[in-house]
Formats: structure tokens, sequence, C-alpha cells
């Protein structure tokens, strides 16, 4: 007498027990009309994430300016000689830092300077990144219960 496997399709056991000439097979071959196991429309999928794409894209953005802002303050503030890299740093971060000129005085003392108008530019950035991305999330939630 034969002893009939322990098997049962629906308790999620993918170990059958099985004898010596008694074997079971289990298709895996993947069909042609499979359905995606998400009830989620593709192209709600596809929209949330380039929404999230572009959110990463306004942090990287607004990370790396400053980043090189932050650069600036402590170069500024140990007297880093303009010459070679920290004369391109101040360069291409002057446009940057021009709006927030002559907010508050910068203090000097020696040779070293602290950069308020740099101080203030990462903050007001950073803040117009928060609000940009907030407005990006509104939007697209209203539209997606729209």
């Amino acid at each position: 007498m034969q002893q009939q496997p322990n098997y049962d399709p629906n308790s999620g056991n993918q170990d059958p027990q099985v004898g010596p000439s008694n074997q079971t097979y289990i298709n895996t071959t993947p069909t042609d009309n499979m359905q995606p196991v998400s009830n989620i429309p593709q192209n709600t999928m596809d929209k949330s994430d380039n929404i999230e794409k572009i959110i990463q894209l306004v942090w990287f953005v607004v990370g790396f300016v400053n980043v090189i802002l932050a650069l600036r303050v402590v170069f500024l503030l140990f007297n880093a000689q303009q010459s070679g890299f920290t004369g391109a740093l101040y360069t291409i971060t002057a446009p940057f830092v021009m709006p927030f000129n002559g907010i508050f005085p910068a203090p000097v003392q020696g040779n070293t300077y602290f950069d308020t108008a740099a101080l203030v530019a990462i903050i007001i950035y950073s803040l117009a990144a928060w609000g940009a991305v907030t407005l990006i999330k509104i939007i697209s939630d209203n539209k997606k219960t729209a």
C-alpha cells in the first residue's frame, strides 16, 4: 500500500510529502493572461511614481545648493584664499546669495568673515523647497480623489 501525499493546496504548504513512485508537480509557468496582484490601475502608479521623482528632484537640487552655500560659509569663515576651487565656489554661489545681501550685517573679525547672506539663503531655500513639495503633494492628492 502506498502512502498518499500530505499536501493541501489551500494550506499554503509548498513542500508536499510524496513517495518515490508518486510524484507531484506544481506548474509555475506564467501564462499570458496573468493579472497584476495590485488593484491599482497602472497609470495611477506611474503618476504617483512621477510625482515622487519630482519631489526627490526638488529636494536634491535644494540640498545641493544648500551644501555649496554651507561650504561658502565655512570657507569664508576660515579665510580660505580665493583661488582654484574656492574661487569657483564663490563665483557659482554668488547668484544664490545676492538676493539676501544686506539683510543682516556680516560680522568681520580680523581676516574671518561670517556670510550671513548665505546662511539666510540656506534657510529661505529650504523653506521654499518644503513649500513646493507640500504644494505638489496637495495638488497630486486632489487629482487622485477627483
